[in-house]
């Protein structure tokens, strides 16, 4: 899969699981508004093909409520630096969309990642302890990146079922926007629930697949090994019990997860291994701050 090429359901639309509650992200109630118009009052609205520099704009207005609502920032500079500096080359190795990448380390101790639209990433301390390697750490971030260059959001919000349970704000936003610089910020926070909300409960298999493959041609530009990723999906597979439903951006069941990481290690059979490697010293850092522990905490926790 190429660098330039971009997830399809459908016309082109323009992901994550925050491992909280929607109540707990501030998603509760929605002020009163006026008469829709008759094509929102069945879902009949499409969602608006947002260029990147509006991607990135809606993700950041949304960005610093979501991690405030996720447990807030790491306060640790050089623990935040590190991160930075094990997903900057990864950033630099997707040129194109143009979307203004960020990442932040969450003081949170669930084992997750998430993304917002316009590549904003953030990543829980605790998933550091189940990365055993920077490869690993590498491909949680590069999963993520796949759900924001991809538009993943988008496109599980401009799925007709998805578009009946919207909101009546978020209905007559998307009725009514018609890409002026000031719609912008009224389309970002009439969106905020349902984009809050699939970054809780996730894009479903399909998608968590697209974003799988997303870091081949990731690792193949930086250096980094996929069984790093396969080792981390196994890791996380084995928190989530058989016939368990519940999933985050990163795991979509323990049976799925499984397969997920089966068919990585397949395809990175079939891929040249890189003929560089990065030098780790980032990831060593972080993982000494945050060490692997014999016990874990739940993933709601």
């Amino acid at each position: 899969m190429s660098l330039g090429s971009r997830h399809r359901l459908g016309r082109r639309r323009v992901l994550a699981g925050l491992s909280v509650g929607a109540a707990s992200l501030g998603l509760a109630g929605c002020p009163a508004i006026g008469p829709l118009p008759e094509r929102a009052l069945d879902g009949r609205v499409d969602m608006p093909d947002l260029s990147p520099a509006r991607q990135s704009e809606i993700g950041n207005r949304l960005f610093a409520r979501a991690i405030d609502a996720a447990g807030g920032s790491y306060r640790n500079s050089s623990a935040q630096q590190a991160l930075r500096r094990v997903a900057e080359p990864l950033f630099a190795a997707v040129p194109e969309p143009a979307l203004a990448w960020e990442i932040v380390l969450i003081d949170r101790e669930s084992p997750n990642a998430w993304a917002l639209p316009g590549g904003k990433i953030a990543v829980h301390k605790g998933l550091i302890r189940h990365a055993d390697s920077e490869s690993a750490l590498a491909a949680a971030i590069a999963h993520q990146m796949g759900h924001a260059a991809e538009e993943h959001a988008f496109a599980v919000l401009g799925e007709p079922g998805r578009r009946r349970a919207l909101d009546q704000s978020a209905l007559a936003a998307l009725a009514t926007y018609d890409d002026r610089d000031d719609e912008v910020p009224g389309l970002a926070d009439a969106l905020q629930r349902p984009l809050l909300t699939i970054a809780v409960a996730g894009y479903g298999p399909t998608l968590e697949r697209a974003a799988d493959r997303f870091l081949f041609p990731v690792f193949a530009r930086t250096g980094h090994n996929p069984a790093g990723a396969v080792r981390l999906l196994r890791a996380l597979a084995e928190l989530v019990p058989d016939g368990e439903t519940r999933t985050t951006c990163l795991i979509s069941g323990a049976v799925d997860t499984r397969a997920r990481a089966d068919a990585i290690e397949a395809a990175a059979a079939l891929t040249p291994a890189a003929r560089r490697a990065p030098d780790g010293t980032a990831f060593t850092s972080l993982r000494a701050t945050f060490p692997a522990r014999e016990r874990y905490p739940d993933l709601e926790a």
